[in-house]
């Protein structure tokens, strides 16, 4: 998290902007143990409960691998239901028991040709790269930190409760529910629209260039750049938008 002085505008803002945390992708780092789904049913639907650290990587074919310690990976449980895949302990996650103090960290490794819903909460930091072509939709909850890097036609945000997301890539279609101090770091994901809906001093960062749409709320901050030839904004209870340089 990176607290920055911005001076452009009549008045200096202070703002806050995010960062992935970028754990540790090698699964030797996590334990000897490991753990695959068992059968190879497809999905397009990822949902994952818990402090995890998740790679999600567009390939051919489906592939399910968590690595860590084997007494960890006990409780951890790989299962798909209908078109998804739901990733948790055998407790059903959530913050408080992802925060147990006996606990390693686990790795969960997932590969999948096609990516529709990308669904964490409880702590869950994950990182999504490689998928085009296709709309996408994340939602976070509960202090959940996810990256995305993906080109697609639509990308839906639905973040609340602390969640952190940075984007890069490219969608014609951006939009953003935050609330709870959520954090979006758009910047570098070129969209032609976007949409922000941010309340209860949550922030956003994009790049508009054909238009924007901000309702903001509670003091709440969002700042675009690109050169949109509309703009409309809905501001209340201190809440701000600002044009920013590129």
């Amino acid at each position: 998290m990176n607290v920055h002085v911005n001076t452009d505008g009549n008045e200096p803002t202070v703002g806050i902007t995010t960062e992935t945390p970028q754990f540790n992708s090698n699964p030797a780092h996590y334990g000897s143990g490991r753990k695959t789904l068992s059968g190879n049913e497809p999905f397009s639907e990822v949902e994952v409960h818990g402090a995890f650290q998740v790679l999600v990587r567009q390939g051919d074919s489906y592939k399910v691998e968590a690595a860590g310690r084997t007494a960890d990976l006990a409780d951890v449980r790989l299962d798909v239901q209908g078109d998804r895949l739901v990733v948790r302990n055998r407790n059903n996650g959530g913050l408080l028991s992802a925060l147990r103090l006996d606990n390693g960290p686990v790795l969960v490794q997932v590969t999948l040709p096609r990516l529709r819903h990308l669904k964490v909460s409880g702590a869950c930091q994950a990182d999504a790269r490689g998928f085009r072509d296709e709309d996408l939709r994340l939602e976070a909850s509960s202090a959940s930190i996810v990256h995305l890097d993906v080109n697609v036609p639509r990308l839906d945000l639905d973040l609340s409760s602390a969640s952190q997301a940075t984007l890069s890539g490219s969608a014609n279609t951006l939009t953003i529910d935050g609330s709870s101090a959520s954090q979006v770091e758009a910047k570098a994901l070129r969209a032609k629209q976007v949409a922000v809906d941010l309340s209860s001093g949550s922030q956003a960062q994009v790049h508009a260039t054909d238009e924007l749409k901000a309702d903001l709320s509670s003091g709440s901050l969002a700042r675009y750049t690109g050169n949109p030839g509309k703009v409309e904004k809905d501001l209340s209870s201190g809440s701000t938008l600002e044009k920013i340089n590129d």
